[in-house]
């Protein structure tokens, strides 16, 4: 404000003479003061949408968080959150089998899907892993995971988070279908 009263200073010392112009020069340099530091630099714009990236969930996730944690609900179980490094890890389950042309909690190679889990989050405690592949929507693949006494068992299990992924095989079309659970220390 001590920098507004300076250039006002100034400028009425110029217009002494000229009494009818003070007023409204005064009032341009006040408004002009004021929006110079109102309207962001267009560097300080650039680097806030940097920082503040705009979270988007995939319907996947959102269609089956609201399944898992509806039949959660109705046994009377704390709801999941969707956990990134989840999601993650299930993508990467996803890719391993299409690329490696396996459908298994185990790869050939020996490697578990609670290896896939730690990977992204090693704190995790308790892990577990539902699988569906070739469903024609996710209300088929959800049903499919109720009817199964053990994906049913990972639904309503001791867990605290859960991600998905679907990933569709660009050789056969078939979607592939993996979510992974955890519970953290």
């Amino acid at each position: 404000m001590s920098i507004f009263l300076s250039f006002l200073g100034f400028f009425n010392r110029i217009f002494k003479r000229s009494v009818q112009y003070r007023l409204p020069f005064s009032i341009f340099l006040f408004l002009a003061f004021i929006f110079s530091f109102s309207l962001p630099i267009q560097g300080e714009v650039a680097n806030a949408a940097s920082v503040v990236p705009a979270v988007v969930r995939p319907a996947v996730d959102s269609y089956f968080l609201t399944s898992v944690n509806s039949i959660r609900a109705s046994q009377h179980l704390k709801p999941l959150m969707i956990d990134d490094r989840l999601d993650e890890s299930a993508h990467n389950k996803n890719i391993d089998m299409i690329n490696n042309n396996y459908w298994d909690h185990v790869a050939p190679s020996e490697i578990r899907f609670s290896d896939f889990i730690w990977s992204k989050s090693p704190k995790a405690a308790r892990v577990g892993e539902n699988l569906a592949r070739c469903f024609k929507s996710e209300p088929e693949a959800m049903q499919a995971f109720i009817n199964s006494p053990t994906h049913y068992a990972n639904i309503i299990g001791d867990f605290s988070a859960m991600g998905v992924s679907e990933t569709i095989d660009p050789t056969t079309q078939c979607s592939y279908i993996t979510m992974h659970f955890a519970s953290y220390k």
